[in-house]
């Protein structure tokens, strides 16, 4: 079955707050990504209709900074060149809700650091590839 376009957003970490000798500090990243790809139904063990998830598609990062009222951020975008789930389905093929563990892996290719003083936006050099991995809980309906 082709899933179709799906995309996700993740925040990382909630906004954390600390004080520091100069003022306030917050810090805080999110995670959005788009991807298509194909689900792959197994055979039912009990209640469980096991899937395997497949998909490519493309992530936004960001984490900002802010101190004292001042804030800084940067920007990360890129492929996402595969990703793999695995998913435990309770209900029907159409309709369910179960735990799924999953992992990304992608590159990203293009950076903005933003702060008060300035902008500026560049290929990433020597992109390497990272690795996202993922535990939670998912519910589907099919149309």
């Amino acid at each position: 079955m082709i899933d179709g376009l799906t995309s996700a957003r993740r925040r990382l970490f909630p906004e954390m707050t600390g004080n520091c000798a100069l003022g306030q500090t917050s810090y805080f990243l999110l995670v959005i990504s788009g991807d298509v790809g194909g689900r792959f139904a197994l055979p039912r063990i009990g209640p469980v209709l096991p899937q395997v998830r497949a998909t490519f598609g493309y992530e936004w990062f960001r984490s900002e900074l802010t101190d004292n009222g001042v804030t800084s951020g940067r920007n990360y975008r890129g492929p996402i060149l595969a990703s793999v789930q695995a998913l435990a389905n309770f209900g029907s093929k159409d309709r369910g809700l179960g735990p799924f563990v999953g992992m990304s892996g992608g590159m990203f290719s293009d950076r903005v650091l933003e702060t008060p003083a300035f902008t500026s936006a560049s290929s990433v050099d020597r992109a390497g590839l990272h690795i996202w991995l993922e535990l939670g809980v998912r519910g589907a309906v099919s149309f």
